[in-house]
């Protein structure tokens, strides 16, 4: 079957090379970069008749938020509100407990 995405003599092969590292900023920070295509090789994803991009930087910060503060906040104001009005904790959901 003919497909004009496709070379005549098949897709050529190709090899990449890949930089990819994090390193942790603080306790809850942790930075990353991604180095993709190192040798800037043109390459043609087998069937698509599309050339990927070349060379290409990547960058990003991951921030680990901790809601274990806000959760205990939220629990007390919960059980003492509870209490005030007169409510047993039977039923309530554990967290709250």
């Amino acid at each position: 079957m003919e497909d004009n995405r496709i070379p005549e003599n098949g897709t050529p092969g190709y090899v990449t090379l890949h930089l990819r590292g994090a390193f942790r900023v603080g306790n809850k920070i942790t930075a990353r970069l991604a180095l993709d295509n190192l040798t800037d090789e043109l390459v043609l994803e087998h069937g698509s008749g599309f050339y990927r991009p070349g060379f290409s930087a990547t960058s990003s910060l991951d921030v680990s938020l901790s809601l274990n503060r806000a959760l205990v906040s939220l629990r007390k104001t919960l059980r003492k509100s509870l209490r005030k009005n007169g409510c047993h904790l039977e039923g309530v959901p554990r967290f709250i407990q």
